[in-house]
């Protein structure tokens, strides 16, 4: 069973250290780790911005469009222009609370690691990240859930 998993960090370069040490961690026990992206606001700038790490880290990953997706959506009222539209993403198993909880705790001067896993790489992954103290938001994904995700969005590269 596949998890998401998004840890908010309370700096906008957070990400990249957290990024830091997905790599390491992938380098070493690689095994469970299908895809990561990093996102960051610096205070100040109209917008965060997004970046898919290390290309894919499995022959299977989620690609530049999911996470594009997904932080799309959770951001939406944070620009004023639409409500995030409820039950978008519910039908591939991301429950709209934890797409609501991302959007509101990436904000300015924040960022987050998100990643695509086995549940157990998430929580190698997440004593990994102890010394950040992030906040962890996540869901674990049905099979059937997962399949979907990987039908709607198949990987880029």
């Amino acid at each position: 069973m596949r998890t998401l998993a998004v840890w908010i960090l309370d700096d906008a370069s957070g990400a990249d250290r957290a990024a830091d040490v997905l790599a390491r961690f992938a380098r070493h026990q690689a095994a469970g780790v299908d895809d990561a992206a990093a996102a960051w606001w610096v205070a100040g700038a109209p917008g965060p911005g997004v970046r898919r790490l290390s290309g894919p880290l499995s022959p299977d990953p989620a690609g530049d469009l999911f996470w594009g997706t997904l932080l799309g959506i959770a951001l939406l009222p944070r620009f004023g222009t639409a409500t995030r539209p409820d039950g978008a993403l519910t039908g591939i198993g991301i429950p709209d609370d934890l797409v609501a909880r991302t959007g509101t705790a990436l904000r300015p001067g924040t960022s987050a690691l998100l990643v695509l896993a086995d549940g157990t790489a998430v929580g190698r992954l997440h004593d990994a990240l102890a010394a950040y103290r992030p906040t962890l938001l996540y869901t674990n994904l049905s099979p059937a859930h997962d399949e979907l995700l990987r039908t709607a969005f198949p990987p880029s590269t």
